[in-house]
């Protein structure tokens, strides 16, 4: 693993998103997530989190990495990307905590409007990459949320950067990254195999919509922001 003599000294960090800057898929309902998630610039409580930056031993090139697209080809990545799903679905803004770093803050309420709907999470896969560094990875996350009351589950697609913490465990890095670091990241995505998963994603959920006209109706309220409206509505007449 790469040299960690340039440790960061620990810092007091605030309270991860759950959902990344990554890029999203499913532009209809992730990207109404995305806006819940990053609207707000309330602070939370925040915890030390001992963060490592890595140095560069070897030259890697996301040229040289491509074709290497495997399912599931890092059991700790992926027990890793398991957890921060399952602390999403149960509101855990502790246990998000403990496993991503980022610089700006977690709306909390969102957090639980959207597990207040959430069922869980199905199939998941991860497709992981190596990073610029030892230690460092790109994660592409696939995964069927659903919903509940809705048989139709929904398919999705994000993008992660991982790192290796001074202990040698994984958290997830959500803060600014350099040019470079950008720069390799976008390669990536343009990678063949990688537009053929982005691809199949939108067609299995442009499928699913099609299939399921609750499913249709669900998606376009969470959109329109009227979701709540709705069961409130439905509340009253009951």
């Amino acid at each position: 693993m790469a040299s960690r003599k340039n440790m960061r000294k620990r810092r007091r960090q605030r309270r991860p998103s759950p959902l990344p800057y990554v890029i999203i898929i499913i532009a209809a309902v992730a990207a109404v997530i995305l806006i819940l998630f990053f609207s707000s610039n309330s602070r939370i409580d925040s915890r030390e989190v001992s963060v490592v930056e890595l140095t560069r031993t070897e030259t890697t090139t996301a040229e040289g990495n491509e074709g290497r697209l495997t399912a599931d080809s890092n059991p700790e990545v992926t027990a890793l990307m398991k957890r921060m799903l399952e602390a999403e679905k149960d509101a855990d803004i502790d246990a998000l905590n403990d496993i991503i770093v980022r610089d700006d803050a977690i709306d909390e309420a969102a957090l639980k409007t959207e597990a207040s709907y959430t069922e869980g999470f199905e199939n998941i896969t991860c497709y992981t990459i190596n990073g610029l560094v030892d230690g460092t990875y790109i994660v592409y996350l696939c995964y069927d949320q659903k919903y509940l009351n809705i048989s139709t589950p929904v398919p999705d697609l994000h993008r992660y950067y991982v790192c290796t913490n001074e202990d040698g465990s994984l958290y997830i890095d959500m803060r600014s990254h350099d040019g470079e670091v950008d720069s390799y990241m976008e390669q990536v995505s343009q990678w063949q195999e990688v537009q053929d998963l982005v691809s199949s994603v939108n067609d299995r959920l442009q499928e699913a919509v099609d299939s399921d006209p609750q499913l249709a109706d669900f998606m376009t309220r969470l959109q329109n922001g009227t979701l709540n409206e709705s069961a409130t509505e439905e509340d009253t007449a009951d």
